[in-house]
């Protein structure tokens, strides 16, 4: 196995592993919320503190041009596996706020340095048309 191919493999994992791991909070969000005695219905709509930082893709791709995609990469994967547990052991509301927020940011560096790298490293010839 190629080594380009190799990492398209472990990335193609990752991303996989990343994305089951940032969805399999969400569907038990507003029970989990209920737990702290609040009103807001986190993945009802209203109020959905993942998506705010994942909106900021464009400042992740300009760190990964400044600091390098896999520096970048391997800092957003920090950032979900530290969050992740985070949002678990949330004692109060505004933990599992913060929780999720760092989450999203951590999404956010973490797909955009890696779909860039994927692109970068297929250049050429080597990619599909």
């Amino acid at each position: 196995m190629s080594g380009q191919l190799a990492t398209i493999i472990n990335m193609s994992v990752v991303s996989g592993l990343t994305v089951m791991g940032n969805n399999v909070l969400g569907p038990v969000l507003p029970q989990y919320a209920l737990t702290f005695s609040v009103r807001w219905r986190l993945s009802a709509g209203r109020y959905r503190p993942f998506p705010l930082p994942a909106s900021a893709q464009p400042s992740a791709g300009v760190l990964a041009d400044r600091f390098g995609r896999k520096n970048v990469m391997s800092f957003g994967l920090i950032l979900l596996i530290l969050s992740g547990p985070m949002a678990a052991m949330a004692t109060n509301y505004w933990v599992l706020i913060i929780a999720r927020i760092v989450q999203g940011a951590g999404s956010a560096l973490y797909a955009t340095s890696a779909m860039t790298w994927v692109a970068q490293i297929s250049a050429g010839p080597k990619r599909a048309g």
